[in-house]
């Protein structure tokens, strides 16, 4: 297969992801099932993806696929901004869905794939890029309290958490 055919391919499977999220059948997604909605062979799925996290990461990511923040501005900026980032991405149900999905698989899978990089490590990174370098813990503690909210409540989270977030951020990561 060329990297066109390749591209269009994986493009293809993963608007079929998007497709079976959005009817809210509440089926785990499978190798099986997204063969039958995307007519790709199984063993051509399980070739590139290997296992269903692995697919859910490709999707989250493509569905995610942050926009660039202002490089000019103070570190505080960059993370109020990158927080209201993660907010608006979360209230998008395809990548809410594909999250909570992944989240499950990784949680339920008898083995991870040594060879990619967990969802965590690329948001850990992708922090790193648009904000500043952070621990895995550090992380966690700025961003994890925003992922909860999501999950527990109706409602999105309000600017003044956001703000409180910031607050403590700023302390954590020990902004000036």
């Amino acid at each position: 297969m060329s990297d066109a055919e390749h591209s269009r391919m994986r493009a293809h499977v993963l608007d079929g992801v998007r497709r079976i999220y959005a009817s809210r059948s509440g089926e785990r997604l499978s190798f099986s099932m997204l063969s039958i909605e995307t007519q790709v062979p199984r063993r051509v799925l399980k070739a590139t993806w290997g296992t269903i996290e692995n697919l859910l990461a490709d999707v989250v990511a493509q569905l995610a696929e942050p926009e660039q923040l202002p490089t000019d501005t103070s570190s505080i900026i960059k993370l109020r901004e990158y927080l209201v980032m993660v907010r608006e991405m979360l209230t998008n149900p395809a990548i809410s869905a594909a999250v909570l999905a992944l989240v499950t698989e990784s949680k339920q899978a008898d083995y991870t794939d040594a060879h990619s990089e967990s969802i965590g490590e690329q948001w850990i990174r992708q922090f790193g890029d648009l904000v500043v370098p952070a621990s895995r813990e550090d992380y966690a503690h700025i961003v994890g309290p925003l992922v909860y909210t999501h999950l527990t409540q109706p409602e999105p989270a309000s600017d003044s958490f956001i703000e409180e977030l910031v607050a403590a951020g700023s302390l954590r990561l020990r902004f000036r």
